[in-house]
């Protein structure tokens, strides 16, 4: 008798660590194919940039007291779709399957500029476009002094 209640237990054992590995399994295809899904496309990442600039210009103006008509070139440029065509020749998205990672060409140099996961467009040189906003708009001022 106690074999036999061994060995249906072993099978159980082993009919449970089966079903498990198997769930465990698809649960891993599942995440996969969620991840492989949602990469954002290039469209996705160019739209993204182009509103991190808009809103680097806006925060610019605000700083400065200016309204985005008062900007001149530069907002003027931007909202022309200057951005549009510099991110239309210069941005490339490599795809990683479960995620996606946008660069611009700068010089022969590829700097990244955002990242592309589960459907999101993560901005990572926020700081840089800032920075080169506020750089332009200062040599700008700088040109309507003189």
């Amino acid at each position: 008798m106690e074999q036999s209640t061994n060995k249906e237990n072993s099978k159980c054992t082993c009919k449970c660590k089966r079903r498990r590995n198997i769930i465990i399994i698809v649960a891993i295809i599942v995440v996969a194919a969620v991840f492989a899904l949602t990469t954002p496309n290039r469209g996705s990442h160019k739209k993204a940039i182009t509103q991190e600039i808009e809103n680097a210009i806006t925060k610019a103006a605000q700083a400065r007291g200016l309204t985005e008509q008062q900007l001149g070139d530069i907002g003027q440029a931007t909202k022309n779709g200057m951005t549009h065509v510099y991110l239309e020749n210069t941005l490339k998205v490599d795809n990683y399957l479960f995620f996606n990672l946008a660069t611009i060409d700068r010089n022969n140099n590829a700097e990244p500029m955002s990242l592309g996961i589960l459907g999101q467009v993560i901005i990572l040189r926020a700081q840089d476009i800032n920075y080169g906003i506020n750089r332009a708009l200062d040599i700008e001022d700088r040109l309507l002094d003189e």
